[in-house]
């Protein structure tokens, strides 16, 4: 009896490892997904939406201007039938600085 218990225990404890790791997997992949998207849209320094495909997921940037020296992007992130929060990111477009990022 106490064979089973210890195996139905340490069975639990590994499935809830995995899906952790799996979750925080995930979350990795989005970030570096919509941080590549950004500094792309940076360094290519236009006003307009674009949508990349990236390796993760769907990205589609919209960019506005702020004033004469920000320039706001606001960043959608797909994945598999998932649409995520949208991030907006808020630089200035001569030392490419990011001044906000929620």
């Amino acid at each position: 009896m106490v064979v089973i218990v210890f195996s139905i225990a340490t069975k639990e404890i590994f499935v809830s490892k995995y899906h952790y790791l799996t979750n925080i997997m995930s979350l990795s992949e989005r970030k570096i997904s919509v941080l590549q998207g950004v500094l792309m849209q940076m360094e290519e320094n236009s006003i307009s939406s674009q949508q990349y495909e990236g390796s993760f997921g769907e990205i589609t940037m919209n960019t506005q201007v702020v004033n004469d020296k920000e320039i706001k992007i606001e960043v959608l992130f797909k994945q598999e039938d998932e649409v995520f929060l949208p991030v907006t990111v808020v630089y200035n477009s001569e030392t490419k600085k990011i001044i906000d990022w929620k």
